[in-house]
């Protein structure tokens, strides 16, 4: 487990950010359902995979943005990675929050 500390991760992730955090993820089929992508969305995801993970990792994070702009905080996203045991992706996502915001 990683040490969060919440006052940082109550942040919300901007669309800026997306292109950053994206760049940790090993695969999209992975986080598709996790991140509560219809079947219609996780088809538009599937079809950007021939483009790189890179590109459909953001539109994957762009459309769980989309859904509740303010309930896509960094503490939500870290707890769904820890929660898939995804502590290494969770860490990187945790530090780009501490640098952003201290």
């Amino acid at each position: 487990m990683i040490d969060i500390d919440h006052s940082l991760l109550k942040n919300e992730i901007e669309e800026t950010e997306l292109g950053f955090l994206a760049i940790h993820f090993d695969n999209v089929e992975n986080y598709m359902q996790l991140l509560g992508l219809s079947p219609p969305e996780q088809t538009d995801v599937k079809n950007l995979v021939i483009h790189g993970t890179h590109t459909a990792m953001i539109k994957c994070l762009s459309l769980w943005r989309r859904r509740d702009p303010a309930g896509a905080t960094y503490r939500v996203l870290v707890k769904l990675l820890q929660d898939m045991r995804k502590y290494d992706i969770a860490s990187q996502v945790w530090k780009h929050c501490q640098e952003k915001f201290k």
